[in-house]
């Protein structure tokens, strides 16, 4: 038999042929499927200085025609609908999209695009700097008062397009919550930078919040008055002050004046010498940190002691007889 390789050969492609068209393109209720995905939609050649600012969402609607088996997994991971930017596009461009535009497996068909076609919208890139903001929530300590805030660096440069920059004066960061300060303190906070298509040279900053006490003043009434006799002599007199009670007044930090109790202020007057009997004692409040004596009500007390005692009789002859 002439040429029965050849023959063969015919024979053996034939059923491959009606294999391969019998298994991937046999009607629907034949193995076959048609679905409907949803493919995103890449603009290549965008030049460097320009960005595609709308639409904002963009993925058109597929209509394929395959095989289940090769459908499943096309479903899986849709194709990609390319477009070119083209040459001299300014502000606007509109793309037409066919077949050309996807890549799909020699064993799955598209039947169909929508939209099929796309405008899209262009603008200039631009750079700008812009200064950071520290937005503020919750409420400092009624015992703290806000000096100011600190932010390292204090501007930022944005690269995006001209429409997002042009009308932007600042950037927020997130905000500061001041409830959770309770003295000078630094962190970090992230940009918040919404814009999908503007790039951040930086994307948090450090903040330094300064913070200083609120000063008040706060009184003290019946506070007890201590006196401390020095003098040998007399301590036999039973010295007591004309009034054991008295008011002081205080300034300092709002925060260490509400820890201070009555029991614990010190007043003191000092009894050195017979000759301050005819005179008040001044008295003094043992000092506490950070905080400032203002006044103490009255400032002087008297002293009083028992009189000395008078001469008997029988001291007297006794004094009489020696002479």
């Amino acid at each position: 038999m002439k040429n029965w390789h050849l023959k063969l050969g015919s024979l053996l492609a034939a059923i491959f042929l009606a294999i391969f068209v019998n298994y991937f393109f046999t009607p629907t209720e034949f193995g076959t499927s048609v679905v409907q995905l949803i493919a995103p939609v890449e603009i290549k050649n965008v030049p460097k200085d320009k960005s595609v600012i709308w639409p904002a969402t963009r993925q058109v609607e597929i209509t394929v025609q395959g095989s289940s088996l090769f459908l499943s997994k096309v479903a899986l991971s849709p194709p990609v609908v390319r477009v070119a930017l083209p040459e001299g596009a300014d502000k606007k461009f509109i793309a037409k999209l066919s077949i050309e535009n996807v890549n799909l497996p020699a064993t799955v068909r598209l039947l169909g695009i929508k939209p099929s076609e796309l405008e899209f919208g262009l603008d200039d890139i631009i750079e700008k700097a812009v200064p950071i903001v520290v937005p503020e929530v919750g409420v400092l300590s009624n015992e703290l008062k806000l000096e100011r805030i600190l932010v390292e660096p204090t501007q930022v440069k944005l690269r995006g397009p001209s429409q997002e920059l042009n009308g932007l004066s600042f950037v927020k960061t997130v905000p500061l919550n001041l409830s959770s300060i309770f003295g000078m303190a630094s962190t970090e906070l992230e940009l918040s930078t919404p814009w999908s298509l503007v790039e951040s040279k930086i994307k948090s900053v450090k903040v330094n919040v300064e913070v200083s006490d609120i000063i008040d003043d706060s009184s003290f009434l019946n506070v007890p008055v201590q006196l401390e006799v020095l003098s040998d002599s007399l301590k036999s007199r039973n010295p007591h002050l004309a009034q054991k009670l008295v008011t002081v007044s205080l300034r300092g930090p709002k925060k260490i004046l509400k820890t201070i109790k009555k029991e614990n202020l010190l007043i003191r007057a000092e009894l050195t010498s017979e000759a301050q009997l005819k005179d008040s004692l001044d008295l003094s409040l043992d000092p506490i940190k950070s905080i400032e004596l203002v006044e103490i009500s009255p400032r002087r007390l008297a002293v009083l002691v028992d009189p000395l005692p008078t001469p008997t009789a029988v001291n007297k002859g006794k004094m009489t007889s020696k002479k």
